[in-house]
């Protein structure tokens, strides 16, 4: 499967300066291609040279204004997809985005009886990290080049019981991070199941300063986040028990993360913690003609870092309904929600939380989240504040060639002490699809993020030719509302 591919791209030579020229730069061109083998249905070969991603959807925008830590965006390329199930768990050891931009990638995927496996190997150029902390984490974008490798293997004993393992590799020139351990899980006595994930890390930090330089401290460990060449190694696990039944359900989970555990290959933004979790859930089931079925439930937890301290304690009762035509509706409140943060105590954050998921038709699905009440300002002062986090998104089928999907989230957020205001914002997103003929199709995106004054739109015509060859033309275009006197005006 090769490609070829041209492009231009240009920008303005001060993206802060709506004053100074915008310049193109050269048309480029781009070749790659890729090669799969699937000798019989339980066995497929892949691999990519200098692959194009091109064409694959733009991430939605999150709201970062109030938080703390890396911010986790879904996988959308497809060869990255393909068999990722098998990779994931809940500790995170794999999170193929830290895969940025790939020389080359290969991955192996096979089933023998009961037996699963997987095998991805990447070099990379543009290498991500994300050093994670106990309240914080910092992310970093460097020109490194690495060598990666995720080996899993699972095997299954049926009954939903299993005993898998897993080994992580990133290499480069000088540093190194290797994360190796098995999870499993354990069906009994017909409604119990006992889970558990155990991973080792040990990490050789690159020595480059320049890169980061941050005097966050890991834990009460002699070490710190700046890359600065340290070699340390850590331990993660959780452990968790559950009964699932038609009417009563409960669990009881225990996770640890130590302060110097790292997984470059995957998503583990927070560490040095120690928590408890117990969940419990009871169902009616009324013969109405309102309700299939609703729930009451609560969930408790405690969380510590190594050093013994408390950092928060919870308890959140709540209320779920699945009614009729699809519609489900949950409502959480947080009755006890005690946290320590940045060197303070704050008690009572008492919010409620809202879900709606309604599908009343195959043209019409809308869900709602929200969080309305009182949140930490996690700043470098943080304090007590009252506001709202909401989301919202559509999805509408007017007809069966057209598609249109819609995003909106808003957060605000002011002082519970002065009244202060200290973010009110929101990020728009609307993304239609026309399918002149199976063949031929636009796809067209727009966006608006309030809080970077930003726009961005990017439209993209495909035509297949035929089941193995695709043609695409698109752009981007990166806009910034400076105010007046220049208005909207494009960046890149």
């Amino acid at each position: 499967l090769p490609y070829v591919v041209g492009q231009q791209s240009g920008s303005l030579i001060d993206n802060s300066d709506p004053a100074s020229s915008f310049e193109n730069g050269k048309v480029n061109g781009r070749v790659g291609g890729g090669i799969r083998y699937s000798p019989g249905p339980d066995l497929s070969v892949e691999a990519v040279v200098n692959p194009d991603f091109s064409q694959v959807e733009s991430d939605a925008t999150q709201i970062s204004v109030n938080s703390t830590f890396a911010l986790n965006y879904p996988e959308k390329r497809p060869f990255f997809l393909y068999g990722a199930d098998l990779f994931q768990n809940s500790i995170g050891t794999v999170y193929s985005r830290t895969i940025n931009n790939p020389i080359a990638s290969a991955r192996v995927m096979g089933k023998s009886g009961s037996l699963s496996y997987g095998y991805l190997a990447a070099s990379d150029r543009n290498t991500p990290y994300i050093v994670p902390g106990e309240e914080s984490s910092n992310f970093v974008s460097t020109n490194l080049e690495s060598f990666s490798n995720v080996a899993r293997a699972r095997y299954d004993f049926g009954n939903e019981t299993f005993l898998g393992g897993m080994i992580t590799t990133r290499n480069t020139a000088s540093a190194h991070n290797y994360v190796g351990g098995i999870d499993w899980s354990y069906r009994f006595w017909e409604n119990y199941s006992f889970r558990g994930e155990l991973f080792q890390s040990d990490t050789k930090e690159v020595n480059d300063r320049s890169l980061l330089s941050s005097t966050r401290a890991l834990g009460s460990t002699a070490y710190d986040a700046a890359l600065n060449g340290e070699h340390y190694g850590g331990a993660a696990y959780q452990l968790g028990i559950r009964r699932d039944a038609r009417d009563y359900s409960i669990g009881f989970q225990y996770m640890d993360r130590a302060p110097t555990f790292q997984a470059q290959n995957g998503f583990v933004p927070n560490n040095n913690a120690r928590m408890v979790f117990l969940q419990q859930q009871y169902t009616f089931y009324p013969n109405d003609a309102l309700f299939d079925s609703w729930s009451v439930e609560a969930n408790a937890g405690l969380h510590f870092n190594h050093d013994g301290m408390r950092k928060e304690k919870w308890f959140v009762p709540g209320v779920s309904a699945q009614l009729k035509n699809q519609i489900n509706v949950t409502v959480t409140y947080f009755a006890v929600n005690d946290e320590h943060f940045g060197g303070k105590q704050f008690d009572n954050i008492n919010r409620t939380d809202v879900r709606v998921f309604a599908r009343p038709s195959s043209a019409f699905t809308v869900s709602f989240e929200g969080s309305f009440g009182r949140f930490i300002r996690r700043s470098n002062n943080p304090e007590m504040g009252r506001g709202h986090d909401i989301s919202l998104t559509a999805t509408v089928r007017p007809t069966s060639r057209l598609q249109v999907e819609l995003m909106f989230s808003r957060a605000r957020l002011s002082s519970v002490a002065s009244g202060e205001l200290f973010y009110d914002g929101y990020v728009s997103r609307v993304m239609g699809i026309y399918q002149f003929t199976p063949e031929f199709f636009l796809r067209v995106i727009g966006q608006y993020d309030q809080f970077n004054k930003a726009i961005d739109f990017y439209p993209l015509l495909s035509y297949k030719l035929n089941p193995f060859t695709i043609f695409y033309a698109g752009s981007t275009y990166d806009l910034t509302d400076f105010g007046s006197p220049f208005g909207i005006k494009q960046t890149a």
